[in-house]
């Protein structure tokens, strides 16, 4: 291992060496106090012919560090294509093309992660097997839930990006904190990745696990730059009410609703049209067999204020309250006005006049059907 790591002596002394230590019986596999073997030193050293050499001796590349990486990890990692031909000429190195280290990255991952480089290695890795939207293993302790484009995000290397992308990569994959490459990329202010990613259709509205979307995050960190692109006219969209006030999750869509008053102008204060009368709706004939206070005429408020009309009810009879707008709470809309199937209807509320304010309430348990209702307070759902 100290051989493999000699800097002294050229390449090919190193190999006869070898070569020499090997017919002596020496342990072509023995690890150090890092658990490094000589090939995996000469990987990283980049000594092609050693590694070549070690390989013909029977070296096993496989063999994991302190770190579980692999000579492969290590050679991806250097973005060494030559030592990358070389590994993947072995069947052993193939079959562990995706296997984790104990940041849980594969040598793709690990490839992607270095933004001095071209898509070379990654496109090798690809063609050998290496799964481009693989999230990492999900039994490790180390899971992240991150692909080969979150890490290329992450270091601003457009070049893997778009390369990722070609290769049908997930472009809104999130990790385990729910972040997109797209979230990554605007959380660091890069705003080539963020470009690549929103023009290859990665979606602006997924949201973390704190229901921040790119944009947000980027507004956080005050990346004015990486903010145009997100908010340019190419990428406004009509975009669905769930997800315009940032839901990603089936976790989200279980929140209570509060509702909250949302006034309108008042309304006429005589109701319109049931029954061909010109002032108010009227119930049914079984309306006025109710012992409560009931009213199927509701007086005007120019009306006689003591009389109490023909069912007993009159606005003037009632204590008179400030509220300058009718307030109701109704099952279904109004108008239009819809029958429903409820088996009580009842009506509450206040309204004005210049110079008086009248106070009303009327309701039936025995009216089958209410055909209308009128408020200048109407209830909005809010989440």
């Amino acid at each position: 291992m100290m051989l493999c790591d000699n800097s002294e002596k050229t390449e090919s002394q190193l190999v006869e060496e070898a070569a020499k230590i090997w017919a002596a019986g020496g342990d072509l596999n023995l690890q150090d106090d890092d658990e490094e073997t000589a090939i995996f030193i000469a990987v990283r050293r980049g000594r092609l012919a050693l590694v070549k050499k070690l390989l013909d001796m029977g070296a096993d590349p496989t063999i994991m560090n302190r770190n579980d990486s692999t000579c492969l990890h290590e050679a991806a990692a250097n973005c060494n294509l030559r030592m990358v031909e070389e590994l993947l000429k072995h069947n052993s190195v193939v079959k562990e093309i995706d296997v984790c280290d104990n940041n849980d990255r594969t040598p793709l991952m690990r490839c992607a992660a270095n933004d001095t480089v071209d898509h070379q290695v990654a496109s090798l890795l690809i063609r050998m097997g290496a799964d481009p939207s693989y999230p990492g293993d999900k039994s490790a302790l180390s899971y992240n839930g991150r692909t080969a484009l979150h890490y290329a995000a992450q270091v601003n290397n457009v070049q893997m990006i778009e390369f990722l992308i070609s290769k049908d990569a997930n472009k809104d994959a999130q990790d385990l904190e729910d972040r997109t490459p797209l979230f990554l990329a605007a959380s660091h202010g890069h705003v080539e990745a963020v470009q690549a990613l929103v023009k290859a259709g990665a979606s602006l509205e997924i949201t973390d696990q704190k229901d921040r979307t790119p944009y947000k995050v980027a507004e956080e960190n005050e990346f004015r730059n990486v903010l145009e692109v997100l908010d340019s006219d190419d990428n406004k969209t009509c975009v669905p009410l769930h997800m315009a006030i940032g839901k990603n999750t089936v976790k989200n869509n279980n929140r209570q609703v509060k509702r909250i008053p949302v006034k309108r102008k008042p309304q006429p204060l005589t109701p319109p049209h049931s029954d061909g009368c010109g002032s108010t709706p009227s119930p049914h004939a079984t309306f006025g067999a109710s012992s409560r206070p009931t009213a199927s005429v509701l007086d005007s408020p120019s009306s006689d204020r003591t009389s109490s009309g023909n069912d007993g009810f009159s606005p003037g009879s009632l204590p008179m309250t400030h509220p300058s707008y009718w307030t109701s709470e109704v099952s279904h809309q109004s108008p239009p006005y819809e029958n429903t199937e409820l088996g009580v209807c009842s009506y509450y509320g206040n309204y004005s006049m210049p110079n008086s304010t009248y106070a009303h309430s009327f309701s039936s348990t025995s009216y089958p059907s209410c055909q209308y209702s009128e408020s200048s307070t109407y209830y909005a759902n809010q989440v």
